[in-house]
């Protein structure tokens, strides 16, 4: 055997692990999310639960103020497969959500202090959002609130996750 005979072994072998999904790169990506300086999020977790015969998918996460400042009228947005999940006032965290409704974090009515966390929940159609189990979804956040000199800030991160059965 030449060479050119291993090399070409070699080849059809990465092609093949490659076909099959194996070198995928998504599958070594780890739950996480991302947020700028001052903010972190935690505890990243996507999954699907069948209601009244939907397939509803649920986001969730767990967002930090590392301000040291109040950061007032807190909204935090979710924008999944090129689909924002529009907001809905309430205080609600991960209950049974209507399918293809939205908890936000925080009512403009609330306040947020340094060090403290509120817990993120958001759901949709699995259809409308276009994910099944097993898949790997990014996701933008997208973090809106109000400094205390009264300026408007609005912010970006992002939120990896693996979708699993509820």
């Amino acid at each position: 055997m030449t060479y050119g005979w291993a090399l070409l072994v070699v080849l059809i072998a990465i092609s093949a692990l490659a076909f099959f999904g194996v070198l995928n790169p998504k599958n070594f990506l780890p739950d996480q999310c991302f947020l700028f300086s001052g903010a972190s999020c935690l505890e990243p977790y996507a999954g699907i639960k069948n209601i009244f015969g939907f397939d509803v998918v649920v986001f969730r996460f767990i967002f930090v103020n590392g301000f040291s400042y109040t950061m007032k009228g807190i909204l935090i947005d979710l924008k999944v497969n090129d689909v924002s999940i529009p907001s809905i006032i309430s205080d609600d965290y991960l209950g049974q959500f209507p399918p293809g409704y939205t908890v936000t974090c925080m009512a403009p009515n609330k306040d947020l202090g340094s060090g403290q966390s509120v817990p993120c929940g958001y759901s949709n159609f699995a259809s409308v959002m276009g994910v099944k189990v097993g898949d790997k979804i990014k996701g933008e956040i997208v973090l809106r609130w109000t400094d205390p000199s009264g300026n408007q800030r609005k912010r970006t991160g992002a939120f990896v996750s693996t979708v699993s059965q509820i």
